[in-house]
Parts: C-alpha cells; sequence; structure tokens
C-alpha cells in the first residue's frame, strides 16, 4: 500500500503508529519503507528480497541516491 502524506512528519508519524501496532501484540505485521512524505507498506506475504526489490525500485523512481 502506498500512502502520500503532506509532510514527512505525518508520513513518520504514521509510520510510528504501525510500528506501535506490531509492537502491541495485535497480529499487525508489516514491512514499511518511508522516503519523505511516502510510505510505502507491504504485508507479511512479502519476503525481505521483495521488499528490497520495491525498495530499489522506489529510490530509482523518487531519485533518491543512497
Amino acid at each position: 500500500m502506498l500512502e502520500i502524506f503532506k509532510n514527512e512528519e505525518d508520513a513518520s508519524a504514521r509510520n510510528s503508529y504501525i510500528d506501535n501496532l506490531m509492537l502491541s501484540g495485535l497480529g499487525v505485521i508489516q514491512y514499511e519503507l518511508q522516503y519523505g512524505n511516502v510510505l510505502l507498506r507491504f504485508d507479511a506475504d512479502f519476503d525481505p528480497a521483495q521488499v528490497d526489490e520495491y525498495d530499489v525500485a522506489m529510490k530509482i523512481i523518487l531519485g533518491i541516491n543512497d
């Protein structure tokens, strides 16, 4: 799921909220990648290698150089 926020702070707040849900023991398991005001979320059906592939693609799309 791709979420786009007005600013990076809002995206970070959403990311933190999801992290807290995962830590709460409610069974929420996701991978999250944040690029400024963009939050990209993956459910647990994705494996880490797949998430890495999306990470590389998003960085290319957004023009982010590591």
